[in-house]
């Protein structure tokens, strides 16, 4: 390794105030202590690219982490000039002293705990009279006792934890026990439930069901790759891992066209069905009778493919061509490689229903995001919106024009990026 390579980058430091953060992730503190070192008498210019390169993570991963220090008042982020955005360290040390503190004194009660355990501990070389234990004939003294000891312990813990377990009920809306008839609810899967139960779709709430305990299992082998491994009709998805981020969308997808008229199918019977499907019909319903293999499958009928909107006359007015004209220059420049295609109807109808609905929500949002000039460009608002939908999905090459009509874009996927950005 050249000098000059061990000088640029020889450490960096993580401070305490930094470090004991439980709202911030492994990331934020690598992206910390780089900005730190990165921050001279100028400040830092450095943009995500750069700092992803350093760290070796993607630009959206340090965007969103950039975010978050800046919401934990780490770092301050302007604008210059010319429009680079500039980083800077702000004195972050009195604000979060208390988390010092706090782990100080959490060290020092796990300290003292550990010296009580090792006073309480039984002293196996006193004789055996002085112990209170038999000895057992033919058997192994001290291994006997570390057994009667430890066994003990075990009894308490399970009576402890049998309590609690007994007061704890699932309720919708604020999370999953992690325990559910003994089978773990991994994180991942605990979001994806509460994502379906809060989508405006058939609720599973009841966690003493079958119906239950089989989502779950659903779910794990739908994120491991196995799920559709023993259905011959879905050979092309054999050992196809989908992730959370994919879900999610096609919960989204699923839930728009059951629950919004603007989208296929019309109003009806079917549409009422989609309302009501459960979970794992909506994964495979063996009592299809759709003609194709897909049909069986909601959730590969709308994996990546959002509904079709339901075009009329009156929707065909374009009130706000500009907002139109930059969802098209965002989606050709970075679906289409800047090749111009030929719009078809719908594709134009998604287009302008897509900037009327970015125009209303930075209207209907002004107040709270008006301080910041370079938000007020029609330019600057799609780029924000396409932005928020590119973190949704990692494949962009997917994505269609009708993206920009779900209303989860809007709902969630926006405010959380202006939200995750420090606009809001």
């Amino acid at each position: 390794m050249s000098t000059e390579a061990e000088m640029w980058l020889k450490y960096i430091v993580i401070p305490s105030e930094v470090l004991f953060n439980e709202n911030l992730r492994p990331v934020d503190l690598k992206v910390f202590a780089l900005i730190d070192f990165l921050d001279g008498p100028n400040h830092c210019f450095a943009r995500n690219e750069f700092l992803g390169v350093c760290l070796n993570v993607n630009p959206n991963t340090i965007s969103r982490s950039i975010s978050r220090l800046v919401k934990e008042g780490y770092l301050r982020s302007t604008r210059a000039r010319k429009g680079n955005r500039v980083l800077q360290v702000i004195n972050y040390k009195e604000k979060h002293k208390g988390l010092v503190e706090k782990r100080f004194v959490e060290i020092q009660k796990f300290k003292e705990q550990l010296q009580k355990e090792d006073d309480q501990m039984v002293n196996y070389d006193l004789p055996d009279d002085q112990m209170g234990f038999s000895k057992i004939p033919n058997g192994n003294f001290k291994l006997d006792q570390m057994v009667y000891h430890n066994r003990n312990n075990i009894i308490k813990d399970y009576n402890t934890s049998s309590k609690e377990e007994d007061t704890q009920q699932a309720e919708l809306g604020e999370g999953l026990n992690e325990i559910v008839r003994d089978i773990v609810i991994p994180k991942s899967v605990e979001s994806i439930i509460d994502y379906w139960n809060g989508s405006g779709l058939r609720k599973h709430t009841n966690t003493n069901t079958k119906t239950f305990i089989n989502m779950v299992k659903d779910i794990k082998s739908l994120l491991s790759g196995t799920y559709y491994n023993k259905k011959p009709r879905y050979k092309e998805y054999k050992n196809i891992a989908f992730t959370e981020e994919q879900v999610f969308l096609t919960i989204d997808n699923l839930a728009t066209a059951a629950t919004d008229t603007s989208y296929k199918p019309f109003e009806g019977s079917y549409k009422d069905y989609l309302k009501k499907v459960g979970f794992s019909n909506f994964l495979h319903n063996p009592r299809s009778s759709g003609k194709e293999d897909l049909d069986s499958s909601l959730f590969l009928k709308y994996l990546d493919k959002p509904p079709e909107l339901i075009v009329s006359k009156n929707r065909a007015r374009d009130l706000h061509p500009e907002y139109t004209k930059a969802l098209q220059h965002f989606y050709v420049e970075e679906v289409l490689g800047n090749i111009e295609p030929d719009w078809t109807y719908p594709e134009q109808i998604a287009f302008i229903e897509g900037g009327k609905k970015v125009y209303n929500f930075f209207e209907k949002n002004k107040d709270k995001i008006k301080q910041f000039y370079f938000v007020n460009s029609p330019l600057e608002q799609c780029r924000m919106t396409w932005e928020s939908l590119k973190i949704k999905n990692y494949d962009i090459s997917k994505i269609t024009p009708g993206y920009f009509n779900i209303d989860k874009l809007f709902s969630i996927y926006l405010p959380a990026y202006l939200n995750d950005q420090g606009i809001i």
